[in-house]
Formats: structure tokens, C-alpha cells, sequence
């Protein structure tokens, strides 16, 4: 199941972001941002998938989440 506004997984060591998270992370004072998020932005999280325009949100790929390391599995999203 794909996140609403997403319409496919990122890679690992990828991410797809919201436009206003694409923004500050573009903008050269937010290097310690950058820094935090060390992904390559592969997309953009489309209307659906946001509360509102101003939203700051990602979602990362990884190929190395596991139960034991924290990861969980989701199957679905609100109301699907």
C-alpha cells in the first residue's frame, strides 16, 4: 500500500519529500537540515498525501529496516 501522494516507494538511501520540506532543504542556511536528512530526493509528495501546503514530510527507502532494528511494517493509511 503507497502512501497517499506517493506513487512509488523510494529506494533506499532516497526520499520522496513535500514541497515545502523540498524548499528548506534547497535553501543554503538549512546545511544542519541537510545534514539530518542525507537522502537523494527522488519525488515530490503530491496534494493527497498533505494536511496543507505548509506540511513538512518524507518518507525515506531503506534497505536495511528490520523488526529488530525498529522498522514496522504498515498496511495502510487513514480510512484504506
Amino acid at each position: 500500500v503507497l502512501p497517499p501522494g506517493v506513487d512509488r516507494f523510494p529506494a533506499a538511501d532516497t526520499m520522496v519529500v513535500s514541497p515545502a520540506l523540498k524548499e528548506l532543504l534547497r535553501d543554503p542556511g538549512n546545511e544542519l537540515l541537510r545534514e539530518r536528512l542525507p537522502y537523494e530526493i527522488t519525488g515530490t509528495i503530491g496534494d493527497a498525501g498533505l494536511r496543507s501546503p505548509s506540511e513538512l514530510l518524507y518518507y525515506a527507502g531503506s534497505d536495511t529496516l528490520t523488526p529488530a532494528k525498529g522498522g514496522h511494517r504498515i498496511d495502510g493509511y487513514g480510512d484504506s
